[in-house]
């Protein structure tokens, strides 16, 4: 399953997802050209 984790999580629970079997990723992750209304 795959996640996009929100920026008030902390990153380690993405480590959690990804050593669980799951594709995550967190939105700090994400560059800086896409922007919050990119995902609205």
């Amino acid at each position: 399953m795959k996640f996009i984790v929100d920026a008030q999580l902390p990153r380690k629970f993405v480590i959690w997802l990804n050593e669980a079997g799951h594709d995550a990723f967190h939105t700090l992750d994400l560059p800086k050209k896409i922007s919050r209304q990119t995902w609205s």
